[in-house]
C-alpha cells in the first residue's frame, strides 16, 4: 500500500511542482464533483489542480489536500517514519505540499507517538523536535513579515480566537451544523443517540464543507460512533501491541478532524 501510494504521489508531484512554479502544462480540461461547488479542477490525469478553493495546495488525485494529508500521516506512522525508504520520503514531501493544518497536526502527533514508543531515545528526539519547532516558528513568522505560505496557512491558524473560544483554524463545520449539533445535545436526545440519518441530513441545508466528529454524530449518533470504535478496537485487540494502541489513538484523533472511518 505504501509503495502504491508513493507511486501515485510521485507521478502527481512531477506534474504539480512545474505547475506550482508557473509552468503551463497541457491538461484534459476541467473536471468537477457535484457534491460541492468548490470541487472544480484542471484535470492533469495524474494530478488535479483545484480552481476556486485550494490554489497552491497539493491535492494529487484526491478531492482535498486534507484527504491526502490524513492518509499520508497514517502511512508515515505505519512505516515508523523510516526516511531510508524512498516511498516514505515521497509521502512526507507530499504531506508538506498539502499545506493542510489537519495533516500537519496529525503528522506531528504521530511523530510524538513514535518518539514515545522509543523511550531510550525519547529525550533526544523530543529535544530535536522542540528545537526544530521553535526555529521554524521564529523563521516563518519573521520571513517577509509573516507573509508566507507556512505562516498564513498553518501557524496563524493555531492562534486562539476569543470570539469562538477555539483556534482560528478550526473551520471544520459551518455555523448551521454547529447550531443543530448543540440543539440535539440539549433538546433532542433520540437524534443524539441514533443520528438523523443521511436522508434527513440531505434535506437540511447545512451547506457544503462540513467535516469532523460533529458531522458524523449528527448523521449517525453516539451509537454509530461506538459501533465504529468497537470495530477498530476488535482489530487492535487482535494484534495488541504498543504500536497498535498508538495507531488507534491516531485514528481517533483523525476522526475528530475528519470523520472518514470507513
Amino acid at each position: 500500500l505504501t509503495n502504491a501510494m508513493a507511486f501515485v504521489l510521485v507521478l502527481s508531484l512531477i506534474i504539480w511542482i512545474p505547475i506550482l512554479v508557473g509552468i503551463n502544462l497541457p491538461n484534459a480540461g476541467i473536471i468537477a464533483n457535484p457534491s460541492w461547488d468548490a470541487y472544480v479542477y484542471y484535470n492533469y490525469v495524474f494530478c488535479l489542480k483545484n480552481i476556486p478553493q485550494y490554489g497552491y495546495r497539493f491535492c494529487s488525485i484526491f478531492l482535498e489536500p486534507g484527504h491526502i494529508g490524513m492518509i499520508c500521516a497514517f502511512l508515515l506512522f505505519a512505516n515508523k517514519f523510516n526516511l531510508r525508504s524512498k516511498a516514505v520520503i515521497i509521502i512526507l514531501i507530499s504531506t508538506i505540499f498539502t499545506f493542510s493544518l489537519a495533516a500537519y497536526l496529525l503528522t506531528l502527533i504521530s511523530l510524538l507517538f513514535y518518539f514515545l514508543l522509543n523511550l531510550r531515545r525519547f529525550i533526544l528526539y523530543l529535544s530535536l523536535f522542540v528545537t526544530f519547532g521553535i526555529c521554524s516558528y521564529l523563521f516563518f513568522t519573521s520571513w517577509n513579515n509573516g507573509k508566507n505560505i507556512i505562516n498564513e496557512s498553518i501557524i496563524s491558524r493555531l492562534y486562539y480566537d476569543p470570539t469562538t473560544h477555539d483556534i482560528s483554524g478550526d473551520n471544520r463545520t459551518k455555523q448551521t451544523l454547529d447550531n443543530y449539533y448543540h440543539r440535539i445535545i440539549n433538546e433532542n436526545k433520540d437524534d443524539l443517540w441514533f443520528g438523523i440519518g443521511m436522508a434527513r441530513y440531505n434535506r437540511f441545508n447545512f451547506g457544503p464543507g462540513n467535516a469532523g466528529y460533529k458531522l458524523f454524530l449528527v448523521q449517525f449518533g453516539i451509537i454509530g460512533v461506538l459501533l465504529i470504535l468497537f470495530f477498530y478496537l476488535a482489530i487492535t485487540l487482535n494484534r495488541l501491541s504498543k504500536f497498535s494502541i498508538a495507531l488507534i489513538l491516531i485514528f481517533i484523533l483523525s476522526f475528530l478532524l475528519r470523520a472518514h472511518p470507513f
